[in-house]
């Protein structure tokens, strides 16, 4: 018993670092294709363009807005566009919330951001974290919650 508990770890060790690498590999290639040479502007828009054919997992779409920030890294509004792409396409709320935390330190200070680093430091088990950027995200005037947030975190 006790080794095959140890093969089931291994092989779902194995399945976690192949979608990690297919992850990579797809946002690897993502960015090969993306237009080189073009302004900040262009980058954000083609990002934009993505989002709206493709949804919010598109790795083109990253690709495009961290091209936006390679022009102007100080730009909090690229990092949220990037985070959200992390948290609501592909459910990676470690890296969303890591850009999150970028954008707030840039200054865009919005009430959805907060309330998206809610989300993701919920989904990481992070319960206070959670309470305390709704709160934060309510005082600043976000009215609604999309996520059912609120109840799961008894914050009503």
């Amino acid at each position: 018993m006790k080794y095959r508990n140890l093969l089931y770890l291994i092989t779902c060790f194995g399945f976690f670092v192949s979608c990690s690498s297919m992850k990579n590999s797809e946002l690897t290639a993502a960015r090969k294709n993306v237009t080189k040479n073009q302004s900040e502007n262009f980058y954000l828009q083609k990002g934009y363009e993505y989002l709206r054919n493709v949804g919010e997992s598109s790795y083109d779409a990253i690709a495009n807005f961290e091209m936006a920030l390679k022009s102007n890294p100080y730009n909090g509004h690229f990092y949220n566009e990037i985070a959200n792409c992390y948290r609501g396409g592909l459910n990676d709320f470690v890296q969303a919330e890591k850009y999150y935390n970028k954008a707030l330190e840039y200054g865009f200070d919005k009430n959805y951001v907060y309330y998206n680093r809610a989300i993701c430091k919920y989904n990481k088990g992070d319960l206070s974290g959670a309470i305390s950027d709704s709160k934060t995200a309510k005082e600043k005037g976000w009215l609604t919650d999309p996520y059912g947030l609120h109840e799961k975190i008894n914050l009503n």
